[in-house]
């Protein structure tokens, strides 16, 4: 059995708050750009002047455009180690509601921020990063549904 407190329920409150607001700022700062999640923050993309196949041929495929161009630096105060999992979800969940797409979500430590990366989940495309996590040097998660 657990018992909490008004305080404890307010501190949990806050932090799924916190995580939500990312989620949502992140989400709402993205549009559909030739079948591609990309993040915007500036709103400065415009589509029509996009060489697609030419960032095709440069990034190989739909994934590798939207990793590159989905390359979000988060200062660590911004979420902590403990938040992450639950920022992830939310994350998806405001993607899927926005957009009706299964995303591939990406956390990085890196040694002076989190990097987050997104794309897409295609069947005739490979995820960004390999299966075999282990191999990289940093802490890495990726959340996929």
């Amino acid at each position: 059995m657990i018992y909490i407190n008004e305080l404890m329920k307010k501190y949990l409150v806050d932090e799924k708050s916190k995580t939500q607001d990312l989620a949502k700022m992140i989400v709402s700062d993205t549009k559909i750009i030739y079948d591609c999640l990309v993040y915007d923050k500036e709103g400065e993309i415009d589509e029509t002047r996009i060489n697609f196949d030419r960032i095709i041929m440069m990034h190989g495929d739909r994934t590798g455009y939207e990793v590159a161009c989905n390359e979000i630096r988060l200062e660590k105060e911004m979420l902590s180690k403990s938040q992450i999992i639950s920022f992830l979800i939310e994350l998806d969940r405001e993607f899927a509601t926005k957009f009706s797409k299964k995303v591939v979500i990406y956390i990085q430590e890196l040694d002076d921020a989190l990097e987050l990366r997104f794309h897409s989940l295609r069947e005739n495309e490979k995820l960004w990063l390999s299966d075999n996590l282990n191999g990289y040097d940093n802490p890495i998660v990726c959340y996929i549904t």
